[in-house]
Formats: C-alpha cells, sequence, structure tokens
C-alpha cells in the first residue's frame, strides 16, 4: 500500500508500490506497456478526469456509450470511475470534448507487504507489569518525546474533531479503540466505491490502519497503550485489503472526509501503481491532477492531509532513479501524496530525536518531522527503538513481527505475547505490535494536530501548518554527510536552516508547545 515502504509500520501504512517511471527516452518498461495495452482481467477500472472540475450530466450516458459503467461521480472535483471490459473504452470515452483523461491505473506492482518492514531480531519484550496507568506507558518513548502527557493534560481532544484514518481499515473490538470510532462517518474505498457496510471497513487484515489509529487516539483506559489525542473520535476510510493502494480508492477517501465533516486526514502511504510520478509520462500526469484536485477540494472544506515522506532513504527533493524499477527519473517526478501541494509531509525520527535511517527527506515534501522508531536506537523500557500500538492478532503484520520479536502481549511472562502456544490465556492478553517508519511518525503529527483544533477551533490546513510550526522545535542538520548507519543506509546530505530543513522541515512536532 504504499504503505510508506520499508518502514515497520508504515505499510499501510503508508503500503507502497509501482512500476512507472521517467526515462530519458520516455520509453516505459514492457511490463507495464503491456499491461496498459490489453486487458488484463474481463472488467478494467479506469479513472476518468474531465476538463471541468465537476461531473457532467453525461458522464453515465458518456460512458455507457462507449462501452463501460460509471461506477463512482466525485461530482465537486470533476473525477469519476468507470468500469469496462471493452479494449477500445478508453479511447472511445477520451473523444468526447468533456474528457480531460482516461486511464487504467492498476498497472503492474511489487509485492505489496514484504518491503514495509526493515526490522533486525531483537530480544523478546518484556513488557512492565501493570501498576496503574497504562500497562505499556514505559514502552512509549515516543508520547515523551511529543510532550504528549502533558499536552493531554490541558485537552486530552474533542470528540467533536473527526480524524479520517485512510489506511487498512480500524479494528474497533480492540480495548484501545473500542468505542474511538464514528461507525456513522467510516467506509471503505476499495475500487474507488464508498461502501460503509461495518464488516468491510472494520476488518483490518494487514492490521496497519488499527497501529496508526492506536498511535492517534487509542483509549486512556488502563488497558494497554494511549494515544496522542484520546479524546477524539476517528473515522475508518480502507483503502486497501491487500497493500495496495489505487488513485480511485485514495480519491474516494478524500471525497469521502471533505462531505463528511473529517477535520483531519491521516495517510501513511504513498499511491500506486507507480512510486514516482512523473508529468512526462500521460498516464502519471492525470493521476497526479486527479489527486491533486481531491487534496485542494479537501482543503476547501478546511480538512487538512498529512502524508507520510516514505521509507527509502531519499532525497525526494533531487530523485535519481525510481524505486520500484530503476531507471532514472527527474526531480519534476513526484510521491504521491505528500508532495501534492497542501498535504503536510512527515518526516521520522529515531529515539534519539535523530532522522531514522529509513526515512525519506527532502524541501518538496517534508514539513514537519515526528516519531517513527528505529531499531538502532535502543531505549529504556523500550529497547527495540520502535513504536507499540494495538494491532488485531489476525493481522499480517502482527504474524510477521514475530519474526523481530515485535509481538507484545498484556500481562505476559517470560517475553511471551498473546499468540505464543506457551501463554496463559486467562493472564497474556491483548495484542500490540512494535512496528516503525514514517507511517508510525504522521499519526503523531496528526494526533497533536486533532488537539490544536480541540483548543483552537476550525483550522484551515495552511492554518494548521502554521500553528504546528510554531510549536515545533527548529533543528539544524547534521553537519557534513549523515551516514550512521552505513549496512542500512546511503549516504545523506541535509540542507537548510534550523527553521526549515531538508530532514526536519519546520521542527520536530511538540504536542505541548503547539497547544500551551
Amino acid at each position: 500500500m504504499n504503505f510508506t515502504k520499508t518502514d515497520g509500520v508504515s505499510v499501510l501504512i503508508a503500503l507502497c508500490l509501482g512500476v512507472s517511471a521517467c526515462s530519458a527516452e520516455g520509453e516505459l518498461p514492457d511490463s507495464v506497456a503491456q499491461n496498459r495495452q490489453g486487458l488484463a482481467a474481463p472488467t478494467v477500472s479506469y479513472l476518468v478526469t474531465y476538463k471541468a472540475t465537476t461531473v457532467p450530466s453525461t458522464a453515465s450516458a458518456d460512458a455507457s456509450a462507449a462501452g463501460g459503467k460509471l461506477v463512482a461521480s466525485f461530482d465537486k472535483i470533476g473525477v469519476a470511475v468507470v468500469q469496462s471490459s471493452s479494449a477500445a473504452f478508453a479511447s472511445k470515452l477520451a473523444a468526447k470534448s468533456t474528457v480531460e483523461s482516461v486511464v487504467n491505473t492498476s498497472g503492474a506492482a511489487e509485492d505489496a507487504l514484504t518491503t514495509k518492514f526493515a526490522h533486525k531480531k531483537l530480544a523478546r519484550p518484556r513488557p512492565p507489569s501493570n501498576t496503574g496507568g497504562e500497562p505499556l506507558a514505559a514502552m512509549q518513548w515516543n508520547m515523551d518525546q511529543i510532550h504528549a502527557s502533558q499536552a493531554r493534560a490541558i485537552t486530552p481532544g474533542k470528540p467533536s474533531v473527526i480524524v479520517g484514518v485512510i489506511d487498512s481499515g480500524i479494528d474497533d473490538s480492540l480495548p484501545d479503540l473500542k468505542g474511538q470510532v464514528d461507525a456513522s462517518r467510516s467506509v471503505s474505498c476499495i475500487g474507488g466505491i464508498p461502501n460503509s457496510a461495518r464488516a468491510d471497513w472494520s476488518h483490518d487484515d494487514i492490521g496497519h490502519g488499527s497501529h496508526v489509529a492506536g498511535i492517534i487516539a487509542a483509549k486512556q483506559n488502563g488497558v494497554g497503550t494511549v494515544g496522542v489525542a484520546p479524546g477524539i473520535k476517528l473515522a475508518a476510510v480502507k483503502v486497501t485489503d491487500d497493500g495496495y493502494v489505487f488513485p480511485e480508492a485514495f480519491i474516494c477517501a478524500l471525497y469521502w472526509g471533505a462531505t463528511h465533516d473529517f477535520d483531519l486526514a491521516n495517510s501513511s502511504l504513498i499511491t500506486d501503481p507507480f512510486y514516482y510520478n512523473c508529468d512526462s509520462d500521460p498516464v502519471q500526469k492525470a493521476i497526479r491532477v486527479a489527486q491533486q484536485r481531491a487534496v485542494t477540494f479537501a482543503a476547501s472544506k478546511s480538512m487538512s492531509v498529512l502524508a507520510a515522506a516514505s521509507n527509502e532513504s531519499e532525497d525526494l527533493s533531487h530523485p535519481e532513479y525510481d524505486v520500484y524499477t530503476g531507471l532514472p527519473v527527474s526531480n519534476k517526478c513526484k510521491l504521491l501524496p505528500v508532495e501534492l501541494d497542501g498535504v503536510i509531509g512527515v518526516s521520522a525520527l529515531a529515539g534519539d530525536g535523530k532522522l531514522a535511517y529509513y526515512s525519506n527527506y527532502g524541501t518538496d515534501g517534508v514539513d514537519l518531522a515526528a516519531p517513527g522508531g528505529d531499531f538502532h536506537v535502543a531505549l529504556p523500557g523500550n529497547e527495540s527503538g520502535q513504536i507499540v500500538s494495538p494491532i488485531p492478532s489476525y493481522s499480517y503484520y502482527y504474524q510477521a513481527a514475530i519474526d523481530w520479536n515485535g509481538r507484545v502481549g498484556i500481562g505476559c511472562t517470560d517475553g511471551l505475547d498473546a499468540n505464543d502456544p506457551n501463554a496463559n490465556p486467562a493472564t497474556c492478553k491483548e495484542t500490540y505490535a512494535l512496528l516503525q517508519g514514517t507511517s508510525a511518525a504522521v499519526p503523531h503529527v496528526t494526533g497533536i494536530a486533532a488537539l490544536a483544533i480541540s483548543k483552537f477551533g476550525k483550522l484551515t490546513p495552511a492554518n494548521l501548518l502554521a500553528k504546528l510550526a510554531a510549536g515545533a522545535t527548529d533543528t539544524a542538520c547534521p553537519a557534513g554527510v549523515y551516514q550512521p548507519y552505513p549496512d542500512d543506509m546511503p549516504a545523506a546530505t541535509c540542507t537548510g536552516s534550523p527553521a526549515n530543513n531538508a530532514f526536519f522541515g519546520q521542527g520536530r512536532a511538540d504536542a505541548y508547545a503547539t497547544i500551551k
């Protein structure tokens, strides 16, 4: 899902795929070209962008006449989703005078999930026993780093503030998330078609969305962890169940949020089927234009979109090669959605406050930095250096976390977790996972933003960023080349002033300083 790549949590979080490229010759890999020429499946979904920022009244009839069926219409941004099994559909509809572009967004892609983590085997975590408060609070170094408890003493957030988690769903049966999700505003947008059935948006096979949701708003209930803003309400907006986040799903998510009074949209992801989207490729340009319209519409409704910088340790302002194809790209190629105009981009910090080894950076994409975790930096109470948050025991990431001893259970002994066959089910309960990535960094800033809106009222994206930046800690670039872990990261160079630079944007996010 382009949940930010190689991250420990990001998947989704933030999940990531793609296959495009802006080569010097402007040619695409054969696999992509072949996929676009024919129909890889009996029915193909197309993203249709109209010349006007409204969908014409003739859209359904025009789609039908070209051999397709209109399945979703985002009327106020001039974008629609049409399905067709006709090989001639795209060219027929594109010939209409009202249509700007018709593109098959499925493309080709790598495996969506296996590239999201960058972990190493850790000692089994030994959660402290519950001596009052949240049992796993001692592991939440990330909340200490942003001074969350001091901020919550001012306000834990208001339930009138709605935060959309655009991700893999939220399992609101988990104790820390029960009662935190507004079902009336939750939806699945897979395929670009809104579906409000609870069974769809509340089932989180990946686990990424639930982990992100816990960072934002896990309940202060004495059970496990606590989020940045436990008093606000979440809305689950599911955009993937297999790791792929296609443009129509992301556009549907933003449109849904903007028309259902969301204040914030947490996007710990990048959109498929390309890593970078380059204007020199007409398909990629069309995808960027459509997504930009959705972000702009959200801003018109005072809904702010926050997104992950992703996890390839690349300079987004000066990309050289496409992560998926290895082909050269230029600085005119953009990572979406983090580099769209109006999106608040977030890089990831390790427990020592330095840039996490995997985090992308760049003045074009990073506005703020926040805790994402880094297994190189062990911390008191959390030797993994990663972020602990609730996650379903049936999910992909919880099962995968056994590979690095990243599963945590409440009331367990000897480092066991709730899924360990040797665990005592009477005392070893509730499932949590240790993950790292820019996917985990974004929800910290989203939680701070929710506290700011709770205290100061509705804020436009520009005003919100100004408020967050005013409370952030200016942080200077490290001197010289930054490569503390050469086995795991390429050399990186930070440019800019302490007030605004490529690694930390306008500073390290701070909840207390933002709302005090």
